[in-house]
């Protein structure tokens, strides 16, 4: 039974992939409207930014497993949404908080003379963030999307916190239910620790090859 629990957690923390998907594009609302001039949203970017860096993940995951469901109206079954889920609304709203800081430091690097161009042709400013700051200062970052991404996946393994089985805790489980494995725990985290290391490699590896592609420290 332990192991069925333990499959059954496997596949519903597969969602947790998603992750990544909601990160980026909130991370980069978070570092325009801190960036803004409108006080009001810099005001609530700053603050949503600066909380969420404060306090380290484990606390995060923590309050979503004990104090969220609390806040979460009844309404459509909101308070009574499942643990994954839980999981993936802090990893998100962390790990945005970080690329926003990240991709803030792209928007510090463009240089004013290429805004003051950009209204000198009337570009309004969606358009201007669009088209000529937010693809520089994304191309700058790179290296530092791609660490923050590898950091994030390697701090996956604290939903072990909230009941999930993720990667380390399968290699900590399979050990004491194959009796195939029994006694070679150094075996199976050793595995898990490889397959942490290929999938780190694979994301350096990528994000060399697009600096190289988009000519990023080229002379």
């Amino acid at each position: 039974f332990q192991a069925e629990d333990g499959i059954r957690d496997v596949e519903r923390s597969r969602g947790l992939g998603d992750v990544y998907k909601r990160q980026f594009p909130l991370g980069i609302l978070l570092a325009v409207g801190r960036a803004s001039k409108l006080p009001a949203v810099k005001f609530i970017c700053t603050i949503y930014i600066e909380t969420i860096r404060g306090a380290p993940l484990v606390g995060w995951l923590l309050l979503a497993w004990f104090v969220l469901p609390k806040f979460l109206p009844n309404i459509f079954g909101l308070n009574d949404i499942t643990v994954v889920i839980r999981a993936m609304i802090v990893l998100s709203f962390f790990a945005s908080a970080y690329i926003a800081e990240v991709i803030r430091g792209g928007l510090q690097s463009i240089p004013k003379g290429q805004l003051e161009a950009a209204d000198a042709i009337n570009l309004g400013y969606v358009q201007k963030m669009l088209v000529i700051v937010l693809p520089q200062a994304i191309k700058v970052v790179i290296p530092a999307i791609v660490s923050t991404f590898i950091g994030m996946f390697k701090d996956t393994s604290l939903v072990f916190i909230l009941a999930l089985t993720d990667l380390l805790q399968v290699g900590r489980l399979i050990p004491e239910q194959d009796p195939s494995f029994f006694g070679k725990q150094i075996e199976a985290l050793l595995v898990v620790a490889f397959l942490f290391w290929i999938v780190s490699v694979f994301l350096s590896n990528v994000s060399s090859k697009i600096e190289k592609n988009l000519g990023i420290g080229a002379r």
